[in-house]
C-alpha cells in the first residue's frame, strides 16, 4: 500500500526562526516498520517544511496514498485533529490513521469528530503493520490488538497488545525519508544531529507524566544494538551528534557507564546530549564517562525547589541529589539545564519562593520553567478535573504547551500568580550581565538560531504584560482571589 506519514504543522506562536525543534523519532520508527513490511512510504514534516493546510493537502494528494498516517502529542493535539478532518474530506478514498501519545488517550475525540478511520493506541509499530494488513486484505478490524475504530454507532477499542520486549528486533528509524537534520533547530554543536532511544518505559510514577504508551516497565536495548545504530547514523547520514532521549537512560548506572565506554572506544568522536537524566542516578564516575563519550549538554528534571512538592508529585527525588548532580556536571564543564513547573497541586507562594531560591542558587546554565499541563491519562489530569477551577477547555487549545495563561486554577495558586512567578523567575535568572554574556558566547559558537530564538522567547515572556495591566494591578488580583478562597 502507498502510505503517507504526516507530522502536522504546529507553529502558531512567535519564534525568531520558526521551525521544528526535534526530529520525530516515533514517526521515523513507524516509517521503518511499514517499509520493512513492504509498504511504499512517504513522509511529510509539515512543520519543518512550513506547509499550511492547503499546501500540505496538495503535497499529500500528489502521492495518491491508500493510507494517511498522522502523529500527535498534547502540544498540538487539537491542530492535528483539524488536519485529519481536512485531509479526510479532501481525500475521501484514503484511510486516515492516527498514532502517538495524544491519540492514544483521546482516540474517542478523534473518531467522534470524524478525523480518523482508526487510531493506534500505545506502542504503534506492530499494531500499525497489522492494521494496514487488515485493510489490504479486508480482515475485520476487531481482530487487531491496540487500535480503536468506529463500528456502526459504537466506538470499539480492542485489547492492548503486550509491550514490545525485544527492542533489538525493531529496525532503526527511517531518517532517510525525513528532511535534513540541519532544518531542525535545536541546541546542538553538531550539524547532523539525531535522537536515539536506548530504552523504553519508566519505573517512576510522576503525576504529570503519562505511561500510556511505553508503560512503567523499563526495557533496554542491548549496548551492541545501540552502538550499531550510532555507527549506522555515522556511516549513512554522517551524524556528528546524538541525543539519548530515554526516560530512564541512567536508571541502571552500570549499563549507562558501559554504554559510555562503548561510545568512547569508537574510532570516531561524536557530540552527545542527554535531554533527560535522573539527578539521583548520576555518580561522579558516570558523569566523567559521559564527558569522555562526548557529552556537553545534560538536562535534569527537578520540577520544584520545595521538597514536599517534589515528594507529592511522585518524582521520588531528593533535592540534595539534584544540587550534587549540578555541581558534578559543572566541575566537568558540562552545560546543565533544569526543568521546573509552577502551579503543581499543593503549591503556594511559599513553595514558589523555594523554587526561585533553588534556581538562583543552583548554578544551572539554563532553566526552563513551565506552567503545569494536565496531560490526558495522567494522575495530574484527574486531580485537576476534581479540584481545579477550569477557566478554559484545555482540549481545544492549539498550543497547549505554549507561554499562554494557564487554563485552570488550583487552590492557593491563582492563574495570575503562576504567570507572575514564572516571569519573575525568568527575569531574576536571565536578566544580568553574566547570563546575557553567556548567551552571546553560545550564539557565537554553537547553533545561533536556537539560542537567539530561546533568548527572544525568554525576553518576550519577561516583558509581556496583560492587556492594560501592570504588576501592581496583577498583585491586587492575586491577593483578592486568595482572600476570596477562589484559588
Amino acid at each position: 500500500m502507498k502510505v503517507v506519514l504526516v507530522y502536522p504543522n504546529y507553529l502558531e506562536s512567535f519564534f525568531v526562526v520558526p521551525t521544528s525543534s526535534h526530529l520525530p523519532i516515533g514517526l521515523a520508527m513507524i516509517a521503518a516498520v511499514l517499509r520493512g513490511a513492504g509498504h511504499d512510504v512517504f513522509v511529510i514534516d509539515a512543520t519543518v517544511q512550513k506547509l499550511n493546510i492547503h499546501r500540505l493537502t496538495r503535497k499529500v494528494a500528489e502521492q495518491q496514498p491508500d493510507v494517511i498516517g498522522i502523529t500527535a502529542n498534547v502540544a498540538f493535539g487539537w491542530k492535528s485533529l483539524l488536519t485529519g478532518k481536512w485531509l479526510k474530506r479532501a481525500l475521501p478514498t484514503s484511510k486516515v490513521v492516527f498514532g502517538g501519545p495524544w491519540p492514544s488517550t483521546e482516540y474517542r475525540m478523534l473518531l467522534e469528530h470524524g478525523a480518523a478511520d482508526a487510531v493506534v493506541i500505545g506502542e504503534g509499530e506492530l499494531s500499525t503493520v497489522a492494521l494496514l494488513d487488515a485493510w489490504d486484505k479486508g480482515v475485520p478490524l476487531n481482530s487487531i490488538k491496540g487500535i480503536a475504530f468506529v463500528d456502526g454507532d459504537a466506538i470499539v477499542a480492542t485489547e492492548r497488545p503486550p509491550l514490545i520486549e525485544d527492542l533489538d528486533a525493531l529496525p532503526f528509524p527511517a531518517w532517510d525519508l525525513f528532511p535534513s537534520p540541519a532544518k531542525y533547530v535545536i541546541s546542538s554543536r553538531g550539524r547532523r544531529h539525531y535522537p536515539i532511544m536506548t530504552s523504553r518505559g519508566c519505573p517512576f510514577d510522576c503525576i504529570n507524566c503519562t505511561k500510556f504508551v511505553h508503560g512503567f516497565k523499563l526495557r533496554n536495548r542491548s549496548i551492541e544494538n545501540v552502538i550499531e545504530e550510532i555507527k549506522h547514523l555515522r556511516l549513512r547520514f554522517r551524524a556528528d551528534e546524538i541525543a539519548f532521549i530515554d526516560d530512564g537512560f541512567n536508571y541502571n548506572i552500570e549499563r549507562a557507564e558501559n554504554l559510555c565506554d562503548a561510545i568512547t572506544s569508537l574510532d570516531f568522536q561524536i557530540h552527545l546530549r542527554c535531554p533527560s537524566i535522573r539527578a539521583d542516578r548520576l555518580t561522579p564516575r558516570l558523569a566523567w564517562k559521559l564527558k569522555q563519550a562526548g557529552a556537553y549538554d545534560v538536562a535534569i528534571g527537578i520540577e520544584s525547589g520545595n521538597q514536599a512538592i517534589v515528594n507529592s508529585i511522585g518524582k521520588n527525588l531528593d533535592l540534595r541529589a539534584a544540587r550534587r548532580a549540578i555541581r558534578i556536571l559543572r566541575r566537568l564543564r558540562v552545560m546543565t539545564m533544569g526543568f521546573f513547573m509552577v502551579g503543581l497541586p499543593g503549591e503556594n507562594i511559599h513553595t514558589v519562593l523555594d523554587t526561585k531560591r533553588f534556581i538562583m542558587e543552583s548554578g544551572l546554565d539554563i532553566v526552563d520553567i513551565f506552567k503545569i499541563v494536565p496531560i490526558p491519562g495522567t494522575k495530574l489530569a484527574s486531580i485537576v478535573a476534581k479540584e481545579a477551577t477550569m477557566l478554559q477547555d484545555p482540549g481545544k487549545r492549539m498550543q497547549f504547551y505554549s507561554y499562554d495563561k494557564p487554563v485552570f486554577e488550583m487552590a492557593g495558586m491563582p492563574r495570575e500568580l503562576v504567570m507572575l512567578a514564572i516571569q519573575d523567575m525568568y527575569r531574576s535568572f536571565y536578566m544580568n550581565l553574566h547570563k546575557i554574556s553567556w548567551f552571546v558566547k553560545q550564539i557565537a559558537v554553537t547553533n545561533w538560531r536556537w539560542y537567539t530564538s530561546a533568548f527572544m522567547l525568554v525576553l518576550r515572556f519577561i516583558f509581556e504584560r496583560g492587556q492594560g495591566t501592570g504588576t501592581h494591578y496583577t498583585r491586587t488580583i492575586i491577593l483578592e482571589k486568595i482572600r476570596r478562597g477562589r484559588a
